[in-house]
């Protein structure tokens, strides 16, 4: 048997491409204090992560790279995107990020007024916002809102949570949230 005749697998011959990829990223506040030294990390498709670690270990300045709201020194890519100066609004619309505190992200009067912000300012047509609203309302359970529902008493804790998880704003996040 000759080794070209070997059926090879073009999956393990090289590996995908990662949906987070993370080079040397370094990053220090005005202040000068340091908080990312050479950060290096690869997510894959479907791979699940935990990033834990005590306050001010450096979690949520990492985070914050990931969508281009902080800017550090490194190379950093989302979906095969460079997170640099001229891909803010691509990078944003695969990347969500939700606040610790539900109530800190959540400004409408009403639960579809918060879904359609994002999908507003990605400068969609009203057509496209109401139905990515819809869509991302029905997702999350929420048939009993309409667009006009002021935010209910209750409006907090879990249902907070599911208006603001990434799922529940509109838009289309490729995993990485």
């Amino acid at each position: 048997m000759l080794l070209s005749d070997l059926a090879v697998d073009a999956s393990l011959s090289a590996p995908a491409a990662p949906l987070l990829l993370i080079d040397d990223l370094h990053f220090a506040y005005p202040d000068g204090r340091a908080a990312l030294r050479g950060v290096r990390l690869r997510i894959a498709r479907g791979e699940k992560v935990a990033l834990v670690g005590p306050n001010g270990a450096g979690k949520s300045t990492l985070l914050l790279h990931l969508n281009g709201i902080l800017r550090g020194k490194g190379r950093i890519e989302v979906a095969g995107l460079s997170v640099n100066d001229h891909t803010p609004p691509q990078v944003r619309a695969r990347v969500g990020l939700v606040f610790q505190n539900a109530d800190d992200q959540l400004f409408s009067p009403t639960v579809f007024e918060d879904v359609a912000f994002g999908p507003l300012h990605m400068g969609l047509a009203a057509n496209e916002v109401r139905a990515r609203v819809e869509r991302a309302l029905t997702m999350v359970w929420y048939e009993r809102v309409s667009g006009t529902a002021s935010v209910p008493p209750e409006y907090g804790g879990e249902e907070a949570h599911r208006n603001c998880d990434g799922t529940g704003d509109g838009t289309r996040h490729s995993g990485v949230r």
